[in-house]
């Protein structure tokens, strides 16, 4: 008989490319809500590479190393739009995702401002200085972009399945496609990059809990 209700799993993932790091700043969301009149800082341009890529890591509530936990959230409603959900229904589609009826990621860490946050598992992971090309959206123009790239790294989550919406197997079906078509950071496939792709290595049950009764 298959396993019914709300139940708790862990997956354990390995980077197979490397990821590159861009959070937007408090800095940015502050010139998009107030527009850039008296808003906008000119460049500094005697900044160091080093400081520049230093600046747009994400890092959890004691500087640890990782992602937010919305990343790998949004990666797995990408992948939706592989999976079929029933029939001929995908999980996904451009407008709108089931994702969240079924799932929750439940977060190693909160943020500082609450939100969750996924450690990489190997604290000791490297970042060097990224410089490439980049398209500048404002103006179509070429531009450099500087930003952290970790060569290595790997990471465990905690999610949580509503097993009567959805089978444990298309679960493990979304992490699949997320981690070769969706990935995590910037550049990633689902942007056109090859960055930020990942593989599932192990996947157990955590705790077992009765889906509560209105």
């Amino acid at each position: 008989m298959a396993t019914k209700g709300i139940q708790q799993y862990r997956v354990s993932c390995v980077g197979i490319s490397p990821m590159l790091q861009n959070p937007m700043t408090d800095e940015t969301l502050d010139e998009l809500f107030y527009g850039s009149g008296g808003k906008r800082k000119l460049p500094k341009t005697d900044v160091p590479l080093e400081k520049i890529a230093e600046a747009r890591l994400c890092r959890g509530p004691n500087g640890e190393f990782g992602f937010p936990a919305n990343y790998l959230f949004a990666a797995l409603i990408e992948a939706g739009r592989q999976v079929i959900f029933d029939k001929k229904t995908k999980v996904s589609t451009r407008e709108s995702s089931l994702v969240p009826a079924f799932l929750t990621i439940v977060p190693n860490l909160l943020d500082e401002k609450g939100d969750g946050f996924i450690p990489f598992t190997g604290q000791d992971a490297k970042w060097v200085v990224d410089k490439r090309r980049g398209v500048n959206p404002a103006t179509g123009g070429a531009m450099a972009v500087v930003r952290p790239k970790f060569p290595n790294w790997d990471f465990e989550a905690t999610v949580e399945i509503d097993l009567d919406q959805i089978a444990v197997e298309k679960v493990l079906e979304l992490f699949n496609i997320a981690g070769r078509s969706s990935g995590i950071g910037d550049f990633r496939p689902s942007k056109r990059g090859p960055f930020g792709k990942f593989r599932v290595m192990k996947w157990e049950v955590v705790e077992q809990k009765l889906k509560a009764v209105a």
